[in-house]
């Protein structure tokens, strides 16, 4: 069976505006691992302190940036074409990482702080054949995935 490694950077952003209707605030730049296949894909998604200029100058105002903050885990989950539990209710929106778009979501914040950890010292090299685990262990029953 073959799966598709993806890495998506999501650009940081600054959408401030004085109308509330219109303000989107602002966000660091985001790194998302995927491991794709016939069945779903998992994630690993990452957190950055890089932001674009006039977002770290307005974020600067409030109190000063953490240098040593850079990478955080925000989540290890899955994406399934079908729901994995009983009520398990579909994404709002539509998702390009399963067939048809119609998605169900499931993952961990505190599974990530972890990863986070082995992917500072021992990069994608460990980062791959962790990710491809969580897929045989979501989708085809292989054994739980640790770090």
């Amino acid at each position: 069976m073959s799966l598709e490694r993806i890495t998506w950077v999501s650009p940081a952003y600054d959408k401030r505006d004085a109308a509330p209707a219109k303000n989107h605030g602002i966000g660091a730049c985001r790194i998302t691992f995927i491991v794709k296949g016939p069945k779903g894909a998992v994630q690993f998604l990452v957190g950055t302190n890089w932001y674009c200029d006039s977002a770290r100058e307005h974020r600067s105002r409030f109190r000063p940036l953490l240098h040593d903050e850079v990478i955080m885990g925000c989540d290890v989950g899955y994406h399934s074409p079908v729901p994995r539990y009983e009520g398990q209710e579909p994404m709002a929106q539509p998702c390009n990482l399963v067939d048809g778009g119609t998605c169900y979501y499931d993952g961990s914040s505190l599974r990530a702080d972890s990863w986070v950890k082995k992917l500072i010292i021992c990069g994608t090299a460990w980062l791959w054949p962790h990710l491809e685990g969580v897929y045989r262990h979501e989708f085809e029953g292989g054994p739980e995935v640790t770090p």
